[in-house]
């Protein structure tokens, strides 16, 4: 563990670390066995799931990501939204630091901007987030690029045009951030 707080006065994120109990962190860890965030040889992964792709967009200043918007409209206020840092299997966000430097918040779209103000979206150009009901986990890269996996069955006509975004990708970028940006995935 790290001997010195690692929680910044000035955090936006402050208030939202340190909440997980016991059972909530366990389940909170199957969650990212599930989806393979962590990577342990032993675990298969069982998703069917579909990958969507959204660009940050600096003209509309209610929310950056319309992907992110979409997925807060589909969950109920009573569910969460769980935040780490991106993680490469070494589980740094949990064992490096007390609290866990496990974010969790409420689905609400201002939310985005405070993590992405935050010591965890510092501590390496990107987060993670998961939602509580296990329907999808996204990625945010660099603060341009949001990956959502989500489980083919919650798939609507919302979100499947951000599918389509894929297409730009081959079509615009260059080919050092697209494998990149692929890399990720």
């Amino acid at each position: 563990m790290k001997d010195k707080p690692w929680i910044e006065e000035s955090d936006s994120l402050r208030n939202t670390y340190g909440l997980l109990n016991k059972s909530e962190l366990d389940n909170f860890l199957n969650l990212l066995r599930k989806w393979g965030a962590i990577n342990k040889s032993s675990i298969e992964m069982d998703i069917e799931k579909v990958e969507l792709l959204d660009f940050f967009d600096r003209n509309n200043e209610y929310c950056h990501f319309s992907l992110f918007e979409k997925i807060c409209s589909m969950m109920a206020n009573s569910e969460h939204l769980y935040w780490i840092p991106t993680c490469d299997g070494e589980q740094s966000f949990l064992d490096d630091y007390d609290p866990p430097m496990i974010a969790k918040t409420m689905p609400k779209i201002e939310v985005l901007k405070n993590v992405s103000s935050s010591f965890m979206q510092l501590v390496n150009g990107g987060y993670m987030l998961f939602d509580s009901e296990e329907r999808f986990f996204g990625i945010i890269i660099d603060g341009y690029y949001m990956l959502v996996f989500i489980k083919k069955e919650f798939l609507d006509s919302e979100l499947l045009k951000f599918t389509e975004n894929w297409k730009h990708i081959d079509e615009n970028l260059d080919s050092i951030l697209k494998k990149d940006l692929l890399s990720r995935v």
